[in-house]
């Protein structure tokens, strides 16, 4: 029988190897072409995050075209209440080379921190622009964005594997609710990103509110 000091020092050293494997911050892709990443994207999954307290469902982000260092954010969902809340900043591209990494800030919310480091970093996109992945360097935050309120060529396993690889938890991610897209369930409970991915239509067949 394995003693309980041994046992502690085999789970920490576990630890330190996991911790020693994970990059120290979140990669951004090569590049972005920036037109086509502007227009609307659907938040189909993410890391819960306090600023996104009042919103239940269908939260969406709108980029358009400033200058061709400055892209326009406006956020948008539906609260808890069913009202529409909405919010409206400016992203700042600051690694022209690759336009992966940028600092958002949203108008009368403070920015805190270095305002010369990112706070959204790209680290996944797909080739079409269907699907974006994006983040803080250092994880707090994840956003899985689709154009379409349904994942597009891609599944949510690859989605967990794509977040798994670039150093998340994947456990921290939920799935976030948009009209006309797909549900998520796990042993009959709803909005889980694992297991069973079914339609609006199948959905209100198993009884559930669509």
């Amino acid at each position: 029988m394995e003693l309980p000091a041994r046992r502690l020092r085999r789970a920490v050293q576990i630890r330190l190897r996991t911790t020693a494997a994970r990059p120290t911050t979140l990669s951004a892709v090569a590049s972005v072409d920036l037109q086509r990443y502007l227009g609307d994207w659907n938040q189909v999954a993410a890391i819960p995050q306090i600023f996104q307290i009042q919103c239940a469902r269908n939260s969406r982000a709108t980029y358009t075209a400033i200058d061709a260092s400055t892209i326009g954010v406006r956020n948008t969902c539906s609260t808890w209440l069913g009202f529409s809340s909405a919010v409206t900043g400016q992203a700042k591209v600051l690694d022209p080379t690759t336009n992966a990494q940028l600092r958002v800030s949203f108008n009368g919310i403070p920015n805190f921190g270095d305002t010369s480091q990112p706070n959204y970093v790209i680290t996944y996109l797909s080739p079409d622009y269907s699907t974006a992945i994006v983040g803080d360097p250092a994880r707090r935050s994840g956003f899985v964005l689709s154009r379409t309120p349904d994942l597009q060529g891609i599944t949510w396993s690859q989605v967990r594997d794509i977040v798994t690889e670039r150093g998340y938890d994947a456990c921290r991610f939920r799935v976030t609710p948009v009209a006309g897209g797909q549900w998520v369930l796990s042993n009959g409970g709803k909005y889980k990103n694992d297991l069973v991915i079914v339609s609006n239509a199948e959905a209100k067949k198993k009884g559930l509110d669509v």
